[in-house]
């Protein structure tokens, strides 16, 4: 008798982008709801971020005497590094030596600031200041449109990445200034992460154009930042892609971009993928639920953070991690949101 395979169920159709749609993905998967924000009474795994979110893994330490305000190559930490000051990178466009800068330089030579480093070098020391409800997000949406390829852009802490791996995503992450101690980190917990070291103005559109076809993929914007992101990265490969996320899009910019009656507003991103009819979703529009259940998480997990940062000179900790409840994010559907084929229900 000869036997015929059945075609695979092809995948439903998602709604469209909506504070309601993102609510009903985001509730969804328990897994990643437990793993993000425990909810079960005496959860103790023994701060493992292999089993649960923290805000840093555990060869982690703060160093008070770390270069201040932007990114830097190697290590943030003076001692380790008294070089840094020579490769930093300002305002998410350039990498330069800020030695040079009449602003930067003397600003960096006398000021320190805390920061999160390895204990001892080659342990590694992943953090990161992307919060619980942020990764639900991005995850969860990802879960749900099938995608299985996250390209990062802006690699920093490397916690993200780290997350996104270790839920089975396949990961490229993308940084121009990359921190050794995240190196050592994700070379030893995830070496599944593909490293891609450089300008994500040029790398991001490479590396997604150089996907195979069969790749569903979402891109995370955390290194160029909001508008530079879209005009430079976003409408090359918007139809490639299920979805974006931009982050940080909160922050006061002056608005409208580029005129000269432009005023300091919040979330001005937002008004500005408006004006481009972008079908979007902020953070903010998480529901009070979810929000309710990540405080108490949250709050006492970066508690010890914030003590520390409250005993120094009123530095923040490079980053802003302890201030991550703060800040928001835009995720953007792409041309890719549905899966090819799928049926409508």
């Amino acid at each position: 008798m000869r036997l015929t395979s059945l075609p695979a169920a092809a995948a439903t159709c998602a709604p469209q982008l909506s504070p309601t749609f993102m609510h009903d993905v985001e509730i969804s998967d328990n897994g990643l709801l437990e793993y993000l924000m425990p909810e079960k009474k005496g959860n103790n795994t023994g701060r493992q971020l292999a089993k649960q979110w923290l805000p840093n893994s555990e060869h982690c330490v703060v160093s008070q005497n770390c270069w201040c305000a932007l990114h830097f190559k190697g290590s943030m930490d003076k001692t380790r590094n008294p070089n840094g000051i020579h490769t930093c990178m300002k305002n998410s466009l350039d990498v330069i030596d800020c030695a040079k800068d009449p602003y930067w330089g003397p600003y960096l030579r006398k000021k320190s600031c805390p920061c999160l480093i390895e204990r001892e070098i080659g342990q590694g020391c992943l953090f990161g200041d992307m919060r619980p409800i942020k990764l639900l997000a991005v995850m969860s949406l990802a879960r749900r449109l099938g995608v299985t390829h996250i390209v990062e852009e802006g690699r920093y802490g490397g916690l993200s990445a780290y997350i996104y791996n270790l839920q089975g995503f396949k990961v490229t992450s993308i940084e121009w200034v990359p921190l050794d101690d995240v190196t050592h980190s994700l070379e030893r917990l995830a070496p599944a992460i593909k490293l891609v070291n450089g300008d994500g103005r040029v790398l991001t559109p490479q590396v997604i154009s150089e996907a195979a076809p069969s790749e569903r993929i979402a891109v995370i914007f955390d290194g160029t930042k909001r508008q530079l992101a879209y005009d430079t990265s976003w409408l090359k490969v918007k139809d490639r892609v299920a979805f974006a996320a931009f982050d940080d899009t909160n922050v006061a910019e002056m608005w409208p971009y580029n005129t000269t009656r432009a005023k300091r507003t919040g979330f001005a991103f937002d008004l500005y993928l408006g004006e481009h009819n972008e079908t979007f979703w902020n953070s903010r529009h998480t529901s009070g639920s979810l929000f309710r259940r990540e405080k108490p998480w949250l709050d006492r997990l970066l508690h010890h953070l914030r003590t520390v940062v409250s005993n120094t000179s009123g530095h923040a900790t490079s980053g802003g991690i302890e201030g991550m409840q703060r800040m928001h994010f835009s995720i953007v559907a792409g041309g890719q949101w549905n899966e090819p084929g799928c049926v409508t229900t």
